[in-house]
């Protein structure tokens, strides 16, 4: 479907900070054509996070800047871990140096220290943040989402109690957890036999464990890979699912991740289609759900690289009453307050068993790619998000 050019007026310098080749950048570019405007500059992160200052010293007002993944290019993650250091190293926390950068950013799925990498974006976007702050104009700089909105949701712990505090239902969470020992005790205080564990910055389920506990012992469903060697013990990130159940490598597992944070939270029951669990990503745009994909695996970690299978919602949200439903919706408004700053938000959504109540699960600043989801009118997420950036100037 063509979209008549005169419905997006051409106002602003638009510029897109993303990682060339892409297919986010692709599929934004193409939104951009199909309502006959030209397309956005592309602030690659090669150069942002080269030269930050003088890579957004290009953006002019009036300007719609909106910002991207950063993506998996190791030369992005290595320059983005070299400028994590400084904070981490003046928080006292788990880093890499400039020397490990280099010697383990090329490794094929080698866990690289998430907030380390938090850092780095902290530092680099906040480059953006002054752009704006520069430009006073009255149109002046728009960034979309904001930084902060992405920040808020790239930390893990910091979002739950940000949704907490807006009455959105979210599962319990135990705090402070650095140890297996601190985690096996937190569990038992508070009668919460079944947890998952993730890392607090971490993304796409990089880390995370989902940890089951009995009077019979325990077992672990995860992304990492434990691999021993002449240097010590070596996590790698994996797309096979790997299962423990021998208490000494689930320790060990637990005690290998707690230096790069944690985010421990009860483990949902969540309802089953067709024999498998499954749980929503809900795609909300300008505060209203639009999209609604869902995920049904074998294990309880659903996401669709990790072997999920994504399914018509209607599967899920037929058995659901009219009440819930509106409910589950009523959710996603309140996520989308919460994130001011975000034109749009991928929300993660467990339905419980019975079908009545509802906890997110994530919340994701750039959780917008939904390859061949469209309206019934034929706009995809990005096509939407472009009329409403031009209905809200």
């Amino acid at each position: 479907m063509t979209i008549a050019p005169q419905q997006v007026p051409l106002r602003h310098q638009a510029v897109i900070v993303g990682a060339a080749g892409d297919p986010r950048i692709a599929g934004y570019q193409a939104a951009r054509a199909r309502a006959g405007l030209p397309p956005a500059m592309l602030l690659d992160y090669r150069d942002l996070v080269a030269d930050p200052e003088g890579a957004v010293a290009c953006i002019t007002a009036p300007a719609r800047v909106r910002i991207e993944s950063p993506g998996r290019d190791a030369s992005v993650l290595a320059d983005l871990l070299v400028h994590g250091i400084e904070k981490s190293a003046r928080l006292g926390l788990h880093h890499l140096s400039r020397q490990q950068i280099a010697q383990q950013v090329n490794e094929r799925g080698r866990l690289l220290p998430p907030r380390q990498l938090f850092f780095g974006m902290e530092s680099v976007l906040g480059h953006l943040t002054r752009r704006v702050c520069e430009i006073e104009t009255p149109h002046g700089i728009q960034l979309v989402p904001d930084v902060a909105a992405i920040l808020l949701a790239f930390d893990k712990s910091a979002c739950h109690d940000c949704l907490a505090t807006n009455g959105v239902p979210v599962p319990a969470a135990l705090p402070d957890i650095s140890s297996f020992d601190a985690l096996r005790a937190a569990m038992e205080t508070a009668r919460m036999p079944r947890v998952f564990v993730k890392l607090r910055h971490g993304s796409a389920a990089a880390g995370t464990v989902a940890l089951a506990t009995s009077k019979f012992g325990m077992h672990a469903v995860t992304t990492v890979e434990m691999v021993s060697g002449a240097g010590g013990l070596r996590l790698y990130n994996t797309r096979a699912l790997r299962r423990y159940t021998s208490p000494a490598e689930i320790v060990r597992l637990i005690d290998a991740l707690a230096p790069h944070g944690l985010q421990v939270e009860a483990w949902v029951p969540k309802a089953s289609v067709d024999g498998r669990v499954a749980d929503l990503r809900i795609l909300v745009i300008a505060g209203v759900p639009v999209f609604r994909v869902l995920r049904k695996s074998r294990h309880p970690i659903t996401n669709l690289h990790l072997g999920g299978e994504r399914a018509d919602a209607d599967a899920l949200l037929s058995r659901m009453s009219a009440k819930a439903v509106a409910a589950l919706d009523a959710t996603c408004r309140a996520v989308a307050r919460a994130f001011p700053g975000a034109l749009q938000i991928g929300i993660d959504v467990a339905v419980a068993c019975g079908l009545a109540q509802h906890y997110v699960l994530e919340v994701n600043a750039f959780g917008d790619l939904l390859k061949g989801v469209t309206t019934k009118a034929g706009l995809d997420a990005y096509d939407l998000q472009l009329r409403a950036m031009e209905a809200a100037t």
